[in-house]
């Protein structure tokens, strides 16, 4: 599950959003756009782990909220909270 704020000034890849043809990532490698990327915030309780980043270039910004259930992955282990 994933929550996203999209800030889109450029038209191709507003367009492409609209479309939903492709993913929010794969939208600036197909038009080359240059992309940034910091990762805000990551957290987990017992039933599920998060993280919040911030993707953005010429044109754009995206802001996304990951959510995903605790046992996902075997290699995570519920750490101290």
């Amino acid at each position: 599950r994933a929550h996203t704020d999209i800030h889109v000034e450029d038209g191709q890849i507003r367009q492409l959003i609209v479309e939903r043809s492709i993913g929010l990532g794969q939208i600036t490698a197909l038009l080359g756009v240059r992309s940034n990327f910091d990762l805000e915030s990551a957290d987990q309780d017992d039933s599920t782990f998060w993280r919040t980043y911030r993707l953005w270039g010429d044109g754009f910004e995206y802001r996304i909220t990951e959510t995903f259930p605790a046992g996902l992955y075997d290699e995570i282990v519920p750490g101290p909270a």
